[in-house]
């Protein structure tokens, strides 16, 4: 993998140049964040650009994917960590196939228009052809659909470029990871918040050796909104499984009884779309079945927004159906 220069602008903007131009549709503040990737180590730096003057008449294009932690737009008032490197790359979109499971879920990325007018004539074109980017009959989503290139396990990266004639910051591009495996893995799997599978919205959850949260969880440490409910943070605990039917739920461990009453949400996401559950751990640690598709698809979100009591974030367990 070679050296990569990943800028956000904050306004869902994103660039891959060494030195990009890229211009603001409407005033205000706005982090912008250099990622620098060397395939071993990550780094970022983010300065806060303010920008006055009067909103653009021209259409302006910018990639979003809901689902796709990368594509989060980061508040200006977000701050970094000194010596924690940036936990993904920007603007990506991760995949994962196995022999026997080549082709992973198809991803959407929706075109944004941030300016005046409408984007038209919109095209997507990538260098590699493993990938394939269908754009939907207006062109306002790509469905991108990915094979494993080759039976040898190892990751494999592409670039889809994205341009719109006479749009401002056109073209914009995403980058697409796909980790190709040939091992299977287990028949249980538990998603700790320690693993490569866990992502917490950033500068939020505390770690629970803070104030008073001295009860031990899963792997002696679980992390806790503290009992603030800001509307924008998340946890998410994302599985690599096989192919089947689920029992899923939060592990004894997990000190959710040092706080009666305790409620928030859980979006589940598996092989049917989602649900939305509130759930009362302190009652009982069952989320439900679900069906999953055979890869990293599907995930279990908790929210700190409208919460009661603490949200403890520590580990989650997918358990087989036979």
């Amino acid at each position: 993998m070679r050296a990569t220069h990943q800028w956000t602008f904050g306004d869902g903007g994103f660039s891959l140049d060494r030195n990009p131009i890229h211009v603001f549709a409407r005033p205000g503040v706005y982090p912008v964040t250099l990622t620098f990737e060397d395939g071993v180590d990550r780094a970022a730096a983010t300065h806060l650009i303010t920008v006055d003057g009067s909103a653009v008449a021209q259409p302006a294009l910018a990639l979003d994917a809901p689902e796709e932690i990368s594509f989060t737009v980061r508040r200006p008032e977000s701050r970094d960590v000194y010596g924690i490197p940036p936990a993904l790359d920007p603007h990506m979109l991760r995949f994962t196939a196995r022999a026997w499971a080549q082709t992973p879920d198809v991803k959407q990325v929706v075109v944004k228009n941030l300016g005046g007018g409408k984007l038209a004539g919109c095209q997507a074109s990538s260098a590699s052809d493993w990938p394939s980017v269908e754009p939907s009959r207006g062109g306002e989503i790509l469905s991108v659909r990915v094979t494993m290139p080759k039976p040898n396990p190892g990751l494999y990266f592409a670039t889809v470029s994205v341009s719109c004639p006479g749009a401002l910051n056109s073209p914009q591009a995403f980058r697409i990871l796909l980790d190709a495996r040939q091992d299977a893995p287990p028949a249980e799997v538990m998603v700790d918040d320690d693993d490569a599978g866990f992502y917490a919205t950033p500068f939020f959850w505390v770690g629970h050796r803070f104030k008073f949260w001295r009860q031990k969880g899963y792997r002696d440490f679980y992390r806790t909104n503290g009992g603030r409910t800001d509307p924008t943070e998340f946890v998410r605990f994302t599985p690599n499984l096989r192919p089947g039917k689920y029992e899923v739920s939060f592990l004894e461990q997990t000190p959710f009884g040092l706080y009666p009453g305790t409620r928030f949400r859980v979006v589940v996401k598996h092989r049917h779309g989602t649900e939305t559950l509130w759930v009362e751990p302190d009652r009982t640690r069952r989320l439900g079945e679900f069906e999953f598709d055979a890869g990293t698809a599907g995930y279990v979100q908790l929210y700190a927004a409208e919460a009661t009591g603490h949200v403890l974030a520590d580990a989650v367990r997918f358990k087989p159906l036979r």
